[in-house]
Parts: structure tokens; C-alpha cells; sequence
């Protein structure tokens, strides 16, 4: 079976993928760079660093991530086999092998159109004792173009869907895939 074929009737979704970082930080950590608990925000260009740091000083786990790869990777597990494709974009780098790994992990197939000049985009779920930081960096994710999802092999799987899905935080980067 190709990477991005439906099955079962098909729900395909679009969304940003996103890997997620998550690790426990002291509340130093989040006052460094200006950070809140119980907020999620987009990074800035003085939090970006905040990434490689994380990965360097703490013990940082890596999960798929991104609200629509999440929504379709919950809905594979209660559908039948491959009845989910996941559509977005993503760096030519190691962050988007560990998104496909893990993807295909829990039986979720994607369609990600690769940038190969920005990264795969991240999402820092950052813990405290006092509450949870999410702080994204949209990357690569925020590059997705329409002619990806016009090409054969993906509008094939798109016009099969008997469910498309789109998340309003897609709807912000390629209205005109919506759109289509």
C-alpha cells in the first residue's frame, strides 16, 4: 500500500505537523523567555533558542504532534485499519522521519509535502509545578502549498474521503487548499 492510500472509506485531514517536545522546567526556565503557564503562543524570534535548549539541558521527550495529526492518530485507533490519511507540511529533516515513524506507528498515513528550506515545526509542552507552557514554532508546517493537494495521488485520496477535515489553525496557512 503507497504511504497515502485510503482505505474504508477515508478520513483525511490537514493540519500542521508539528513535533512536540515536552519536558519539566522550572518556572526559571519560562520567565527566561517570557513565557506564562497555562498559555500557549506562537514563538518569537528572542524564544526561538529555547528549542535547542530544551533538547541540550533537559530531558525532553519527542511525540508526534499538531492538533489535526493528533485528532487523526485518536481516530485510527477507533476506526478500521488505514482509514486515515494526514496532510500537511514538513522540513527534510530527522524531526519529520520521527513524525513518520510515529505516524505510521499508529497506522496513521500522511501526505507531507516537504520544505527542504525550513525546518520541521515544533511545539515545546513545557511543565511546571505550578501548570503546562506551550510555545510552537510553526516552521516548515506554515509553507504548505495548494498544487500538493492537487497533485494525482493526493486529490485521488482527497475525492475518495468519504470525511475531510481541515483545523482552523490550517484554515491560517492555506486558506486556498480549504478553499478547494
Amino acid at each position: 500500500m503507497s504511504e497515502n492510500s485510503v482505505h474504508n472509506g477515508g478520513l483525511v485531514g490537514f493540519c500542521n505537523p508539528l513535533l512536540d517536545m515536552v519536558a519539566r522546567v522550572d518556572a526559571g526556565f519560562l520567565q527566561k523567555y517570557g513565557l506564562k503557564t497555562h498559555d500557549a503562543t506562537l514563538a518569537a524570534v528572542d524564544q526561538m533558542p529555547l528549542f535547542k535548549e530544551l533538547v541540550k539541558t533537559h530531558e525532553a521527550k519527542f511525540l508526534p504532534g499538531g492538533s489535526g495529526q493528533n485528532t487523526l492518530r485518536g481516530a485510527q485507533l477507533l476506526l478500521p485499519a488505514d482509514s486515515t490519511v494526514f496532510i500537511g507540511a514538513v522540513g527534510q529533516d530527522s524531526n519529520a522521519d520521527k513524525l513518520r515513524e510515529a505516524a505510521q506507528k499508529a497506522g496513521l498515513h500522511t501526505d507531507y509535502m516537504v520544505s527542504p528550506d525550513k525546518p520541521t515545526g515544533t511545539c515545546a509542552l513545557l511543565i511546571t509545578d505550578s501548570g503546562n507552557s506551550m510555545v510552537a514554532d510553526l516552521s516548515a508546517a506554515q509553507t504548505y502549498q495548494l498544487t500538493h493537494a492537487q497533485r494525482p495521488e493526493t486529490w485521488d485520496v482527497v475525492n475518495k474521503a468519504r470525511v475531510l477535515y481541515a483545523t482552523g489553525f490550517f484554515l491560517a496557512v492555506s486558506p486556498e487548499t480549504v478553499r478547494t
